[in-house]
């Protein structure tokens, strides 16, 4: 889904400044805040408190009568936008470092990625991209250990873009954020009349292609590379808990802040769902059920929804279903 940061252009205009002195600081400073509570991180903060959190942006300025679409191959990132550093205070207002001001004679093009790169991410920008002759490019990777038990290491990624901005003919600068990743969730159904009690559910997918990719910053096709892996997570440990009647209340929701699976787009996933449930006599007998979504595509910014049914003694995997990944007005549980 597609996020909305505004860049905003606060109309002050810098006066006295020797232009021998300020050779391009005749603009207004370029001001960026965000205007929703919108694109989650991992820690259910939004990107109007993100606590220290932030995002990277690159930006390339061109001459005034041309456009991003002719220089793009030549073009080069401006030397006080190579891949800033934006942070996000408890007030919502975004802070770099040194603040940049229009240039009235030149055009802007703006590429943001969210997290900002460093070790702890997994997103790395790519060197060497200012001498490319397309976008600028980052790579995300996987952290092996989100494959064998810690989702929460997955990280979402998103990247936004806007080009010829000027301070002529633009008032507000919007980086439309998207998705780069699509996210699993599950729910648990519970069609009996009586509660049901669970322990040691675990998802198994048996075939992950991909674990590493290169993205574009225009949301352009991404470049996914990897070999198979298969990916373990526990969404309910050796504590009971009880399922109510879905007569009686919405689904059971197995995702929150700690519990996401959130992966490079795809086609096909098979694996299987295991799980104990509790018995009339307080014994626990096991359930094995098979996952077979070999004919599925799955695809960014989306999230899939795989329903647990419980039918009287049955366990059963409902058709996965999608959506939109909607995060406007939740943390980050996609409902």
């Amino acid at each position: 889904m597609k996020k909305s940061i505004v860049c905003c252009l606060l109309g002050l205009l810098l006066l006295g400044c020797e232009k021998t002195e300020y050779a391009y600081r005749y603009g207004a400073p370029i001001q960026f805040y965000s205007t929703t509570q919108s694109a989650y991180s991992r820690g259910g903060q939004t990107l109007n408190s993100l606590n220290g959190c932030s995002y990277g942006v690159i930006g390339y300025l061109y001459d005034m009568g041309m456009a991003w679409e002719t220089v793009h191959s030549q073009a080069k990132p401006d030397a006080n936008w190579q891949n800033i550093v934006v942070q996000c205070d408890d007030d919502g207002n975004s802070i770099y470092q040194p603040l940049q001001h229009w240039n009235y004679a030149k055009r802007y093009a703006f590429f943001a990625y969210y997290p900002h790169s460093n070790s702890s991410t997994g997103v790395q920008m790519i060197e060497g991209y200012a001498n490319k002759e397309d976008v600028p490019q980052i790579v995300y990777t996987i952290p092996d250990a989100a494959f064998s038990g810690s989702a929460n290491l997955m990280q979402d990624v998103m990247v936004a873009t806007k080009v010829d901005c000027s301070m002529q003919n633009t008032s507000n600068v919007e980086l439309y954020f998207q998705h780069v990743l699509f996210a699993i969730k599950v729910v648990l159904q519970n069609y009996n009349n009586e509660t049901v009690g669970v322990r040691n559910l675990v998802l198994n997918l048996d075939n992950v292609k991909y674990q590493k990719a290169t993205i574009p910053l225009d949301g352009s096709a991404i470049t996914p590379t990897g070999t198979t892996k298969r990916l373990t997570h526990t969404y309910v440990g050796n504590t009971t808990i009880s399922v109510p009647s879905t007569n009686n209340s919405a689904p059971y929701s197995l995702t929150n802040n700690e519990n996401h699976i959130m992966l490079i787009p795809q086609t096909g996933l098979k694996g299987s769902i295991t799980l104990d449930v509790l018995k009339s006599n307080g014994s626990y007998e096991q359930k094995t059920i098979s996952l077979d979504f070999s004919e599925n595509t799955f695809e960014a910014g989306h999230l899939y929804v795989i329903s647990v049914q419980f039918l009287s003694d049955q366990v059963v995997v409902n058709t996965l279903s999608q959506s939109t990944w909607d995060d406007d007005s939740s943390e980050i549980e996609f409902e």
